[in-house]
């Protein structure tokens, strides 16, 4: 157990701040959208490990940084869009959530099998939906 916390904890530390991030806002937001949130950060969680069980520790590390370079394309793109809340909404969503972590894991693990190339993307897409509420208060920090 001890070593599974190690080998997920930059992961973990954002799943903590996504799941304190709805608990903290539960009030404003209506039930549907409290229980899709966590629903959301959950489920986004257990896929994620689950797909990243057969990957060697080298893989899970070139996972780590592909991840790394995911938020900072995400940061890029808020910058540029800036105040504007429905290309934030449309198009940053799909765009923080499927089409940069498919982008970045289909250049990182190119030269790996496609099982593992289709597992850290399909991962990555899951790990990047189960961070919306911090991906959320991290925009409305950079637009502020």
């Amino acid at each position: 157990m001890k070593s599974r916390l190690l080998r997920y904890a930059p992961l973990i530390v954002f799943w903590l701040a996504s799941f304190g991030i709805v608990l903290h806002f539960h009030s404003p937001l209506t039930t549907f959208a409290f229980f899709t949130l966590l629903l959301f950060v959950v489920g986004g969680a257990f896929l994620t490990i689950a797909l990243l069980q057969p990957l060697p520790a080298r893989l899970l590390w070139r996972f780590y940084a592909a991840l790394a370079v995911c938020w900072v394309a995400d940061i890029v793109f808020i910058k540029m869009v800036g105040k504007d809340t429905t290309m934030l909404v449309f198009g940053g969503i799909p765009f923080a959530c499927l089409l940069v972590p498919a982008a970045v894991m289909s250049s990182l693990f190119a030269s790996t099998s496609r099982d593992t190339w289709w597992r850290a993307a399909v991962a990555a897409m899951c790990f990047m939906t189960s961070c919306l509420p911090v991906l959320a208060v991290g925009t409305l920090l950079l637009i502020a």
